[in-house]
């Protein structure tokens, strides 16, 4: 089974990520760009879902067992481009020329919050699966442009809460803070739901690409002018910490 696939359906993208926890590495990150290459060169597809064919899990985001071998390894530069290419995939996503839409049917933690942040909407399953950033447990610092997008999606207060406590959120508080549309029973409906809601869309690429353009002018300036400074401070504080 491919990392990530891609499956047509009503002119809609539908991406399923295939790795269990779907980890972010150098592979998972190659292939999830080599499939956006795909839908964004045919015109046909109105929007994308993007989904896990795991029952239990979405995406736990950056793994974190091939960071910390890397860093022991001392592979500096495999590190920032890693880093430096998750960065520019929030990039892509957030100025993708159609409407991106999670279907979280499992839990979201750390870089695969983010990676939902990213998307233009999220619908999450109700009875199973968490929405966390355990980041400050983990001990890897945020990096700039995370700030910006994350606080264009959820409130202040629960994002400041869940960045110094690592608490995980459910479903219902979600939906209650308007970072998900709908909060659903099962992980079939969540992408039926998802999926549904996606087939409603049939908008002008350029002109959706150029208002996704101007409302995250923030994050892509914080992108370009802080988040090259954060890799190689994470890099140093790494090698610090574990090449003792």
């Amino acid at each position: 089974m491919a990392i990530i696939e891609l499956e047509k359906r009503h002119r809609v993208a539908v991406v399923s990520m295939n790795q269990g926890e779907n980890r972010h590495n150098p592979a998972f990150l190659a292939a999830f760009n080599q499939v956006l290459d795909e839908v964004e060169a045919d015109h046909d597809y109105r929007a994308l879902v993007l989904a896990s064919s795991d029952d239990k899990n979405w995406s736990l985001g950056l793994d974190t067992d091939w960071l910390f071998n890397a860093c022991k390894a001392q592979q500096d530069d495999d590190i920032r481009q890693l880093l430096n290419g998750l960065i520019q995939l929030f990039k892509r996503l957030l100025s993708f020329p159609v409407p991106v839409i999670a279907a979280l049917n499992g839990h979201t933690y750390g870089n695969g919050a983010v990676l939902a942040c990213a998307c233009d909407f999220r619908f999450m399953r109700a009875d199973r699966g968490f929405f966390c950033f355990p980041e400050i447990n983990v001990g890897v610092p945020f990096f700039p442009s995370m700030f910006e997008l994350i606080e264009r999606v959820m409130p202040s207060r629960l994002f400041n809460r869940m960045l110094h406590t690592g608490e995980r959120q459910d479903a219902t508080t979600l939906l209650q803070a308007g970072v998900i549309e709908q909060a659903i029973e099962g992980a079939d409906e969540t992408l039926e739901q998802a999926q549904a809601f996606a087939q409603t869309f049939d908008k002008p690429r350029w002109v959706f690409a150029e208002n996704k353009q101007r409302r995250f002018r923030p994050v892509f300036e914080a992108m370009e002018k802080h988040d090259p400074q954060a890799t190689e401070y994470l890099i140093f504080a790494l090698a610090q910490q574990y090449r003792n």
